[in-house]
This record gives structure tokens, C-alpha cells and sequence, in this order.
């Protein structure tokens, strides 16, 4: 019953995500920010005081947390820092407490909400689509994906998303409505097609491989499934882009949309390459220590966008080399002794392995070259793919010796949550002043927004953070 209960809810809370910033006055991304971090903050408030951890897992969220505290600190631009350290402390906290564990059901219920989601979004952009072609506006990516600020975000969402569907297609064979499921994905393969997003393409094919090494048996059936809701995709988005324009009499949009799309040069990256350089930068400014949580986005750093596009760039300029460099060696051991324990009985453990080795590789990859690790709704969907691969990974040690966290420890471990939460509030509303309100940020048309859609840091003499430290 209480399972029932906490799938109902999450679906509510990603329903909402969806639907309310259609509603709100704010731009997407700003709206869809407040209704994340407030989310994040209420399931925490709920979830943290059942959780049971083991010794290892606390010791590192209280070391993560320390270090933040001290990046905090000592750096130049504090509050923002704080900010960005609560986020990704906030994520991390939720993920380890959620799910105590999980079943083939449970997996089963969050690819149908994530099926319903994209369908959502899915209608709206048909609706687009439809009145597009009825009124001779021009055909443009931008125009037909709603519901986010970027339609590079909505491919962050379908990239999280899509494979993990496909993974529980695979590995359950008598899903109810399994046709209509991949009806909508396949939509969700031409829209991709459609706005051209590189970093969905690249993900989904490295995810075969990933699923392959970590569910043996599962990498073919996979791709086997892969491939036909691509081409499906790709004859929606032919027929969306070419045929339907030429029949209707507006062939002349088409060049426009190719130009968009699949005509797009996909081996320049000039201005990832420029990112990724002026990141290098600051890190090499600050290799031990780190320029500070968020500092990326401080006016000056970089003339193209407000974060480096790429996740291990961003931890290395940010946080530290150190840092990133331990964060990658706990990672991948983390993943090497998820797979030993899916191997350990592959017959029962590899099915549900599929879906996270499929969502979460694809991501792992496609974050190297787009933001992943700071838009709200890639981390809420984050959040719940790695508390699904925790709660797995609970069922599968229960020889591990977990224990309730202390009470005072709950409390402080909540605080960054509820900070976050409050912070965002009182910004969006704006009664904070210029300083640290939404106006308080550097107005862009550049399309890459960091924690609002305004996404420059103003900071006087932002030179000095190039400087060694």
C-alpha cells in the first residue's frame, strides 16, 4: 500500500513538473527551477528520517558535505556557491534516501510515467506542428518543442527517459500497451531528428555497449529494439520536415529545417571546444582548490554560455581537480561492483539492470558535450534513475549493515535542501533586490542559462578568478 503510495506521489510530482510551468509567468526553465528545488526539498523533509545508510555512505555524504561547506567559503562568490553546492548536495541526498528498494513493478510503473510525460509533451508539439503548417510560420525547432526554455533540454529529458523505457521494453516482453509505448517513442526519436540535439544521438548509441557490459544477453535485444524506433523517428521526422511542407505548398521551409537537423555539420564544435577552453582556464588557474561552485558562470569566463557543456570540465574548473579526480574513482568503482552484483545472479538481476545501465550510460556520455549537471529537469529525472540503481542496490546486500541516520544528522544533512528551496522562492519572487535576485544575473539571448535563464554571474573584477591561486 505504502509502495503504491510513493509511486503515486512521484508521479505527481513529475506530473506537476510538467504541467505547472505552463501556467507560471516565469520562463520555463525559471519556473521549472522553483518547482524542483521546492519538490526536491519537501520529498527530502519526508524521506530522510527512514532512510537507513550504511557506515561508508554516510561518511561520504558528511565528507561531501564538508567540502562544499569549506568551497562555500572561500569562495569569491559565496551565495552563489552555496546555491550550487545545496543543488547537487540535495540531489545526491535524495537519490541514497528515496527507495529503500525497488522491484521489476516498480520499474515497470516509472516507465509508464515516463511514457505518459513524453506524451504530454508530445501532443503539445504536434498542436505546434499543426498550427505551424495551417499559418505558413516558418519551421523551426524552436517553434515546435513547448515546455522547455531550450529544446536542447527537452532532448536532456528524452535522453533520460527514452532508454530507460526501451530498457523495460526488453526485458518484459508481455507489457500491457507495449505498441502504444513505442509509438511514442518513436515520436520522441523524430522530434529529436528534428531539432538535430548531438548529444542524444551520440548517448543512445553508446548505451548499447553499456547495457551489453553490464547485462549479458541484453545488449542485442536492446539494439533490437533501438533501431526500430529510430527509423520509425526518422521516417516521423521525414515525413514531418520534407513531405507534409512539400504537399502543403511551403517547400521553401524545408531548406530550413534540414539546416536545423540532420543538415547540420555535425563535426564542428567550435564553440564546445571554445567552452571547454575557457573552463581549462579557470581550472588551470585553480587546479587543487577550484574556482568555486558556479563560478563558470560568472561574466567574463566565458563569452559563449555559463557552463562548460560538459560535466567533468565543469567538477575539475569548479571544484577541483583532486576532487573530480576522487569523485571519478569512486564512481567507477561504485558502477564495477553494481555490475559484479548484477552478475552474481544475471538470470534475476540483469532485467532490471537493463533500464539504469541504458539511461544512466547514455547520459554519462551525452553530458560531455551538453549540460546535463545543471538543468532542472535532467536533474530531477537524475535523481530518480540513480535512487532506482541505490534501491537495487539495497536489494541486492542485505548482508550490508545499514542503520537509521542519527536525528541531529538528519537536520543538518536537510539543511542545504531547505536553504535551496527558500533561496529560490524569494528569487523568483525578486523581493531580495538585484543582487541575488533573477535580475541580478547578466541578460542573455545565447540560449544557455545556469541556475535561472539569465545565467551570467555579475561579479566586479571577475579577472581576478583567472588569476593562480
Amino acid at each position: 500500500m505504502m509502495r503504491n503510495v510513493l509511486l503515486a506521489l512521484i508521479f505527481f510530482c513529475l506530473l506537476m513538473l510538467t504541467v505547472l510551468p505552463f501556467e507560471l509567468a516565469a520562463p520555463y526553465h525559471d519556473s521549472q527551477r522553483l518547482i524542483s528545488t521546492v519538490m526536491v526539498a519537501v520529498a527530502l523533509s519526508a524521506s530522510i528520517w527512514f532512510a537507513r545508510l550504511s557506515r561508508r555512505a554516510l561518511w561520504g555524504l558528511v565528507g561531501l558535505y564538508v567540502y562544499g561547506g569549506l568551497q562555500v567559503v572561500f569562495s569569491p562568490i559565496a551565495v552563489w556557491s552555496l546555491v550550487e553546492f545545496s543543488l547537487l548536495f540535495s540531489v545526491v541526498l535524495l537519490a541514497v534516501t528515496l527507495l529503500s528498494e525497488v522491484s521489476r513493478r516498480d520499474m515497470t510503473v516509472l516507465a509508464v510515467f515516463f511514457t505518459l510525460i513524453q506524451a504530454f509533451y508530445l501532443t503539445r508539439n504536434l498542436t505546434n506542428y499543426v498550427f505551424v503548417m495551417a499559418t505558413g510560420a516558418e519551421l523551426d525547432a524552436f517553434a515546435l518543442v513547448d515546455g522547455f526554455s531550450n529544446v536542447r533540454f527537452y532532448g536532456q529529458f528524452l535522453l533520460w527517459t527514452i532508454p530507460f523505457v526501451l530498457g523495460v521494453l526488453v526485458t518484459h516482453e508481455r507489457l500491457p500497451y507495449r505498441y502504444a509505448i513505442v509509438a511514442v517513442l518513436s515520436l520522441g526519436w523524430g522530434f529529436e531528428f528534428l531539432t538535430g540535439t548531438r548529444a542524444f544521438v551520440l548517448g543512445m548509441l553508446v548505451s548499447v555497449p553499456v547495457v551489453a557490459w553490464v547485462a549479458r544477453g541484453y545488449g542485442w535485444r536492446y539494439l533490437q529494439y533501438c533501431v526500430p524506433t529510430a527509423a520509425l523517428g526518422f521516417g516521423v521526422y521525414y515525413l514531418m520536415a520534407f513531405v507534409l511542407p512539400e504537399w502543403l505548398g511551403n517547400a521553401d521551409k524545408m531548406t530550413a529545417m534540414l539546416a536545423q537537423s540532420v543538415g547540420r555539420d555535425v563535426a564542428s564544435s567550435h564553440d564546445r571546444i571554445t567552452l571547454w577552453l575557457d573552463a581549462a582556464r579557470l581550472m588551470l588557474a585553480h587546479p587543487l582548490w577550484g574556482a568555486g561552485p558556479m563560478s563558470t558562470a560568472v561574466q567574463g569566463v566565458s563569452d559563449i554560455a555559463a557552463h562548460p557543456h560538459n560535466y567533468v570540465v565543469q567538477l575539475m574548473a569548479e571544484w577541483g581537480m583532486p576532487f573530480t579526480l576522487l569523485l571519478a574513482v569512486a564512481a567507477i568503482r561504485g558502477i564495477i561492483r553494481w555490475r559484479q552484483c548484477v552478475q552474481v545472479d544475471a538470470v534475476g538481476r540483469a532485467p532490471l539492470a537493463v533500464p539504469i545501465a541504458a539511461s544512466a550510460g547514455a547520459v554519462s556520455v551525452g553530458g560531455l558535450v551538453d549540460g546535463f549537471l545543471v538543468m532542472p529537469v535532467s536533474l530531477i529525472y537524475m535523481t530518480l534513475v540513480l535512487a532506482v540503481a541505490v534501491g537495487l542496490w539495497r536489494k541486492w546486500t542485505p548482508q550490508v549493515e545499514r542503520m537509521p541516520i542519527p536525528v541531529w544528522g538528519a537536520a543538518l544533512l536537510l539543511l542545504p535542501a531547505l536553504f535551496l528551496a527558500a533561496f529560490t522562492g524569494v528569487s523568483w519572487s525578486g523581493v531580495m533586490g538585484d543582487d541575488v535576485a533573477v535580475t541580478g544575473f547578466h541578460a542573455l539571448d545565447d540560449g544557455h542559462p545556469r541556475f535561472w535563464i539569465r545565467g551570467r554571474i555579475v561579479v566586479e573584477n571577475w579577472e581576478q578568478l583567472l588569476c593562480s591561486s
